[in-house]
């Protein structure tokens, strides 16, 4: 499952409705690092172009090819069509959509 992982663990705070979550995650190897930079990179050009989800504040995170979208937005239809929009790029292998209305 952790294939090509360092095993540090990263611990990331986020304050969502004024609870502070804290998650832990795997640091991948360096060529997993750059092929997530790549994902990362094809999510933000895919919704600055997106006329419904341009204006949304969402999050954007991946790791080991796992996409986690994080934020709120206007609509059930936008979060919808987020997760479709990141679908559709290679080596996308899981979508945690945490976006709520």
């Amino acid at each position: 499952m952790f294939e090509g992982c360092k095993f540090y663990i990263i611990k990331v705070e986020k304050i969502r409705r004024r609870k502070i979550m804290k998650e832990e995650r795997f640091l991948p190897a360096k060529g997993k690092i750059a092929e997530d930079r790549r994902i990362l990179k094809r999510v933000e050009n895919l919704f600055k172009r997106d006329e419904a989800l341009k204006n949304e504040k969402i999050d954007i995170s991946v790791v080991s090819g796992e996409v986690f979208l994080d934020g709120e937005v206007r609509d059930k239809t936008l979060i919808k069509r987020a997760e479709k929009l990141v679908r559709s790029i290679k080596g996308v292998k899981k979508i945690v959509n945490s976006l709520s209305v």
